[in-house]
């Protein structure tokens, strides 16, 4: 089935070479491919979010076209454990990206992990609902922080809710691909087991696709809009607490919150 690509974007929180976010477009497929944000400090060592998600990038250009979801993600997670491999030997970590995959061929988006996916006017939001839980203890605490006389000022400069919610961030690999909602999720980390969390949205011909990251809080039926909304929210809510509430807010130096990525097409 073909496919127009109307526009789209990536645009990194600090500079594009540390921007973990990638946007795919090849003859059979179109993707948003989310590298997650490490806490540990890599140095000057790319970060195992830019690994997998560039991993994940060419691996997708080698995936048969008429594949069904389930087997496309077994193909696409040994693929990468392959590839991943030789490059990464760290124990207590391992690289891991959330995609939103548009089969051109079966005409469906796939989903792992977290992102936006608009058909036409059908807007759905995925979130994980672990991180949705440390995102809510970090939301109140600032609040708490801020009723107490603290400025937003400083904590700007100095999140104290790292400390408070990177035991719950470290502990992600223990549980991603493996227990059941609410409390497990599917992400893509090379684990044949991922497939069991993908969720499929059927798209007709005709369609207006949005494809787009978690660096949006909210999804516009264009770019413009979307950036016009994120850089308006940015202003009146730096620590991100409020109307869309993040698990980390805008740091010094940086341009948003997180990564982000869009694309817009035509069935």
């Amino acid at each position: 089935m073909q496919s127009k690509v109307v526009e789209s974007l990536v645009k990194g929180k600090l500079t594009a070479d540390l921007c973990e976010d990638i946007v795919h477009i090849s003859e059979h497929y179109i993707a948003i491919i989310d590298g997650a944000t490490s806490l540990v400090d890599h140095g000057t060592r790319k970060r195992p979010g830019k690994i997998m998600a560039e991993l994940v990038d060419a691996a997708l250009h080698d995936m048969e076209p008429q594949l069904e979801a389930p087997a496309f993600f077994r193909a696409l997670s040994l693929h990468v454990a392959q590839a991943l491999a030789p490059l990464w030997h760290e124990e207590n970590e391992r690289p891991t990206a959330s995609l939103l995959v548009y089969s051109r061929n079966r005409a469906e988006i796939w989903v792992l992990g977290d992102g936006w996916a608009c058909i036409d006017d059908e807007v759905h939001q995925f979130s994980i609902p672990y991180a949705d839980a440390y995102t809510l203890l970090r939301c109140t605490y600032l609040h708490a922080l801020i009723a107490s006389g603290t400025t937003v000022a400083s904590l700007i400069e100095q999140d104290p809710t790292l400390a408070l919610i990177s035991p719950f961030i470290r502990k992600q690999s223990k549980i991603q691909n493996r227990l059941p909602l609410p409390y497990g999720y599917g992400v893509m980390d090379g684990s044949p087991d991922c497939s069991h969390y993908v969720r499929v949205l059927p798209v007709g011909p005709g369609k207006q696709v949005i494809l787009a990251s978690d660096g949006y809080p909210l999804i516009h039926n264009s770019l413009a809009a979307s950036e016009d909304y994120l850089q308006a929210l940015l202003s009146r809510d730096p620590l991100m607490i409020h109307e869309h509430p993040q698990v980390k807010g805008l740091r010094p130096g940086q341009v948003s919150f997180d990564d982000r990525s869009y694309i817009r097409f035509m069935t």
